[in-house]
């Protein structure tokens, strides 16, 4: 969650899902009066959902929508790559859509350097 974070919080574009806090050794304070250990990430409300869930519930996107929607995509991917990252994990899971249905990449969990976390030009796992 840390590396997701970090490197994200540098990332500053409108199709990209801001980042504003991280927290790894938070308490949660149960109803029972139990306590939790929990670690989470305070990021940018968006309140339209998963692109999985609209296609999935609304079925086939028109063209147009499909152009409108892969245009944003591709401008947050460039931007991304622009930064030194690849995302590597992109799927309509993790397009969000805003109040304004615009697409917002989500979820850096398997993002790393595009030069591999080694150095050598590999994006491995």
């Amino acid at each position: 969650m840390r590396e997701e974070v970090e490197s994200t919080t540098q990332l500053h574009h409108p199709n990209i899902v801001r980042y504003f806090d991280f927290k790894e050794d938070s308490v949660l304070h149960k109803k029972d009066g139990s306590q939790k250990n929990v670690a989470y990430i305070q990021q940018e409300m968006i309140t339209g959902g998963e692109l999985f869930d609209y296609i999935i519930n609304s079925g086939p996107l028109s063209e147009s929508i499909c152009k409108y929607y892969f245009q944003q995509m591709l401008l947050g991917l460039s931007y991304i790559h622009s930064k030194g990252f690849s995302h590597r994990d992109l799927k309509p899971e993790n397009l969000l859509i805003d109040k304004d249905y615009n697409i917002k990449i989500v979820d850096f969990g398997f993002a790393c350097p595009l030069t591999g976390r080694d150095g050598s030009g590999f994006n491995r796992t």
